[in-house]
């Protein structure tokens, strides 16, 4: 008895579909780019000579903030909805710059593929931002890009910050 009970729960779990991922044809993502390095302070050593005050500035200057892009995808047999895109798409942060002039590094660029067909718009908000979710479709909002075909380019959603300067500023124009 044991046996057939345990033979029949089996097929049952094999005739039950699994549960499949939505499919997801309109999405709202919140892009934020990276913010821009610190600029280093820093001085030089003296040499034996020259013993007061601090040496000369060597600071160098931060990296920049990464971008977020948005390009269409090139092949068609690839997924093409947005259930693989997240709500919110931050870019890394650029690093700090270092002593001897040595520039930070700058973060990393984010590319977000597209399905073409894809409509990007910006929306514009109004009033207070508490409980935005809901208040999103009364914003107004500004076409940015319409990926029609794979021809179209690279959309700059968000744009990075700028790397801030180092203390060596008589020395290097930035």
């Amino acid at each position: 008895m044991g046996k057939l009970i345990k033979n029949v729960t089996e097929n049952v779990y094999n005739v039950i579909p699994k549960p499949s991922k939505p499919f997801v044809d309109i999405k709202r993502i919140k892009c934020i780019g990276g913010k821009g390095g610190d600029g280093a302070l820093a001085f030089s050593k003296h040499g034996p000579h020259h013993l007061l005050g601090p040496g000369l500035p060597v600071g160098g200057r931060g990296g920049n903030g990464g971008s977020v892009y948005a390009e269409p995808i090139k092949k068609l047999n690839e997924r093409s909805d947005f259930s693989t895109i997240p709500s919110v798409v931050t870019a890394k942060h650029g690093s700090t710059g270092k002593g001897n002039r040595i520039r930070g590094n700058n973060g990393e660029d984010i590319i977000l593929k597209m399905p073409i067909g894809s409509l990007i718009y910006k929306f514009e908000p109004f009033g207070d931002l508490e409980n935005w979710r809901n208040l999103c479709d009364n914003w107004t909002k500004t076409l940015i890009a319409d990926f029609d075909s794979t021809e179209c380019e690279r959309v700059l959603l968000a744009s990075g910050g700028l790397g801030g300067l180092g203390n060596n500023f008589r020395y290097f124009k930035p």
